[in-house]
């Protein structure tokens, strides 16, 4: 038997809030700008970069258990 316990190697005593600090690891996680509904509720949708083409999918038919009706009709 056994006695395990996580703990940081150095512990961090939290003191103020940084805003500063805040919106740069906003940043670096991926957070970048505004939430639509942060900026009057627009979202725009962006064409792929040139030379890097979106693969054609034609209409797949629905799938689903044998033995049932059309489910598309």
């Amino acid at each position: 038997m056994y006695f395990y316990k996580e703990d940081l190697i150095n512990v961090i005593v939290p003191d103020k809030p940084d805003p500063s600090a805040a919106k740069v690891l906003q940043e670096t996680l991926g957070g970048r700008g505004q939430t639509p509904s942060r900026n009057g509720g627009t979202l725009e949708v962006t064409a792929p970069p040139e030379g890097f083409p979106l693969p054609f999918m034609p209409e797949l038919p629905s799938e689903h258990s044998p033995g049932l009706h059309d489910l598309n009709n």
